[in-house]
């Protein structure tokens, strides 16, 4: 992973999505409870953010 991808903060370190996250992503973004409060706040499909997740 290249470094320059990385946010580091005191509380928080971002990295690029891989498709390691997949599952993850699919658990939150399947989730009513959670999509709710996302802009649009529609649940997406398994399939639909595979497609997002190189």
């Amino acid at each position: 992973m290249e470094r320059d991808h990385v946010i580091v903060t005191k509380r928080l370190i971002l990295t690029p999505v891989t498709a390691n996250d997949i599952d993850i992503y699919s658990k939150l973004l399947t989730s009513e409870s959670v999509t709710r409060f996302l802009p649009g706040g529609i649940h997406c499909c398994s399939e639909y953010i595979a497609q997002y997740v190189p």
